[in-house]
């Protein structure tokens, strides 16, 4: 990870992320947000992992909070629960573990070529799977529910 932050006087972890809130603003210096993997986010379940699972959400919630903020509104917590944990095994093969939303497996898994198709669908365009599971309800929905859990209060 980067030092930059670090280097600037905000709060980080021993990687470097910066540590929020439970509205994705450093600990620190309240004014600046992080988002990706450049922030440490602390869920009830544990802190979220880097991906585009975990990470792109974390962007529009962002800019949401900062909206809100700037017309002197309320901030909801930052709300996130996981799919599935997805393993590449070369091209043509993959193992898809569907999981709660605290990242605990259930039995419903993926393997072998529909598997390795799964993951380059979404590995391939994260954004576009993002919007898609966002109408299907299956996966964060920022600020509206979904499979969302509650950061720590």
């Amino acid at each position: 990870m980067s030092p930059l932050a670090a280097a600037s006087g905000i709060a980080t972890d021993g990687h470097g992320l910066v540590l929020t809130d439970a509205t994705l603003r450093s600990v620190s210096h309240p004014q600046i947000h992080a988002v990706g993997d450049a922030a440490a986010v602390q869920m009830d379940f544990g802190r979220l992992h880097g991906s585009c699972q975990s990470g792109l959400p974390t962007a529009p919630y962002t800019a949401d909070t900062i909206a809100r903020l700037v017309r002197g509104k309320a901030v909801k917590p930052f709300r996130f629960g996981y799919f599935h944990q997805p393993v590449s095994l070369g091209r043509k093969d993959a193992v898809i573990q569907f999981t709660r939303s605290d990242f605990t497996p259930f039995g419903l898994r993926l393997t072998g070529r529909a598997a390795a198709r799964y993951k380059e669908l979404v590995s391939g365009s994260p954004l576009m799977t993002y919007r898609y599971s966002r109408r299907m309800n299956v996966t964060t929905l920022v600020s509206r529910g979904g499979r969302a859990v509650a950061g720590p209060a």
